[in-house]
């Protein structure tokens, strides 16, 4: 079993001082992304899972390593998107994917350019979830992570925030969504 919440705080932990969001020095996309799936290579490796990548459209699978080629054992898919695409886009192509996909666990990771994308993104996650509530496999969870460049008291921060998303198992299957205490972190210092 993983616990997803503590996989966002060990992620943000991980990812303190590491990226340089902009200006001189910048982190570059590819080595934040590097950066992400190096973290999730060895979180979920310590777990006995393989991973497999691209994957079906999708950045990446962690399964165990028995039977191949086949959906079955297919644990977590992870998508992680730096992208400044229109957000209908997004969620006509990325995330339907992201849903389509059999697995138990699903992390996206996005970096919406601004609070309206971030909303327009977050209700249209929800919307497409409730709709494909039926074609879910039942125990499959979501976790959502947001984030974005900021400042607090003058410093340069990294603010991330994320949403649970899981079914219950009642006939309805309705949606529970939990919001998870945002997570600033620090931005690498490059002297």
């Amino acid at each position: 079993m993983i616990d997803l919440e503590n996989i966002f705080k060990k992620f943000c932990k991980y990812l303190n001082k590491k990226i340089k969001w902009a200006g001189k020095h910048k982190t570059s996309k590819t080595e934040i992304s590097s950066l992400v799936f190096g973290f999730f290579e060895n979180e979920f490796s310590q777990k006995g899972l393989i991973k497999i990548s691209p994957y079906m459209l999708i950045d990446a699978i962690w399964r165990y390593p028995t039977p191949p080629y086949t959906d079955e054992g297919i644990q977590v898919a992870l998508e992680h998107e730096i992208s400044k695409r229109k957000v209908s886009d997004f969620l006509k192509e990325e995330i339907q994917r992201f849903i389509d996909i059999k697995a138990k666990y699903k992390i996206g990771i996005f970096y919406p350019p601004s609070e309206v994308d971030e909303k327009e993104l977050k209700e249209g996650i929800e919307k497409k979830l409730k709709n494909s509530k039926y074609l879910a496999i039942p125990w499959e969870e979501y976790l959502f992570i947001f984030g974005k460049p900021s400042k607090k008291a003058g410093e340069n921060i990294i603010l991330f925030k994320a949403i649970h998303y899981s079914y219950d198992f009642s006939e309805n299957r309705n949606l529970k969504i939990t919001t998870f205490d945002p997570i600033i972190i620090k931005q690498k210092e490059v002297k």
